[in-house]
């Protein structure tokens, strides 16, 4: 993980909120090339429950340091099994049926959610439409994002509700990059 330059997958996660967030239509392409890159760079060389948890408090973190004023709630599955949830006060079983469809479609398609919404806009399609899955259970939209190891193999899902869905996707990337950094690297 060395050669990750962490702070330039920073940069590009503001880049690509605020490109969003100004213009969501304006260049999916592009935005979706920058969420391919997170998605290779931002790979667990192993990963724990206890990793997870950590995860989870950095999001906890960076969404109290934002000064979000809408609840999320953070979800962690890895293998099929629940390692991490959290519900902030004045979320609601929205947020939880939000996190099923974005888990249903990163589990599915192994890539962000939001990238799969990106690829919706640019191809002026749905999921239903394309892949003939039905829309209450799969979500095109920014929150969802794989858990995958260097080996490039996916073993769990991240989900972020209650946000924009650029600021869903970001923070999860904001996470993954701070605790990766954060890790402390093998000696030779």
């Amino acid at each position: 993980m060395s050669s990750v330059n962490f702070d330039t997958i920073l940069e590009k996660s503001h880049e690509l909120e605020d490109r969003f967030l100004r213009a969501p239509k304006s260049d999916p392409a592009l935005l979706q090339k920058i969420v391919e890159e997170q998605e290779h760079v931002l790979r667990f060389p192993s990963i724990s429950y206890s990793d997870c948890y950590s995860l989870g408090e950095i999001i906890r973190k960076l969404y109290s340091e934002a000064k979000y004023t809408a609840p999320i709630v953070i979800d962690m599955v890895i293998n099929g099994h629940q390692v991490f949830h959290a519900a902030f006060d004045g979320s609601s079983p929205d947020n939880d049926a939000f996190i099923k469809r974005k888990y249903a479609t990163v589990n599915r398609f192994h890539m962000a959610s939001f990238r799969m919404g990106l690829m919706m806009t640019q191809g002026g399609t749905t999921m239903s439409g394309k892949y003939n899955v039905p829309e209450e259970e799969y979500g095109a939209f920014g929150g969802g994002f794989p858990i995958t190891l260097s080996s490039g193999v996916q073993i769990g899902v991240i989900c972020v509700s209650g946000l924009r869905q650029v600021q869903d996707h970001c923070i999860i990337v904001r996470a993954i990059a701070q605790l990766l950094q954060n890790r402390p690297t093998a000696s030779n």
